[in-house]
């Protein structure tokens, strides 16, 4: 799963000015893309879609992406007592395509942004819940995905 994060997103060490060193700053402060992965594959499986790693007639292949990532106060996990309160945890915007997995052929090109809750007050924001608020977003995508998947399932016909 690949992440990355939006131009204008420079985060500071919480409670301070300073900037993040660029090691801490790309990492994936909210463990978005293994999140999505798994997740995602939980929120399939259960709706009847299991998950292959070869291709086959009856397989698509479907690669996603996180783009344009922007954590508000990322959970840099300093020592000391510094807390983060958020409005809203931030955004970001799945990018995903599905083909069929054995001609290659792009059957759907998806781009959809999301936009963390926003309750209009301030919430303490930790490591914890920017991983909710990622789990969140990318539960809302599995689940349409897992809709339009069942709009278009063409059930195998008994053979007499």
């Amino acid at each position: 799963m690949q992440v990355s994060f939006s131009k204008d997103w420079k985060p500071d060490k919480t409670g301070s000015y300073l900037p993040l060193s660029q090691e801490g700053s790309r990492k994936d402060p909210a463990g978005s893309g293994g999140t999505v992965h798994n997740y995602g594959h939980r929120v399939l499986e259960k709706g009847g879609y299991p998950v292959v790693t070869e291709s086959a007639p009856d397989v698509l292949r479907i690669t996603a992406e996180l783009a344009d990532v922007y954590i508000n106060a990322p959970d840099t996990m300093s020592a000391g007592r510094s807390y983060s309160f958020v409005m809203s945890a931030g955004h970001m915007t799945l990018v995903a395509e599905l083909r069929d997995s054995e001609t290659g052929q792009i059957m759907a090109r998806v781009f959809d942004q999301r936009e963390a809750r926003n309750d209009h007050y301030l919430q303490l924001s930790t490591s914890v819940s920017n991983s909710a608020e990622a789990r969140e977003a990318v539960r809302m995508w599995a689940n349409v995905l897992l809709g339009r998947l069942n709009a278009v399932r063409v059930e195998p016909t008994p053979e007499p």
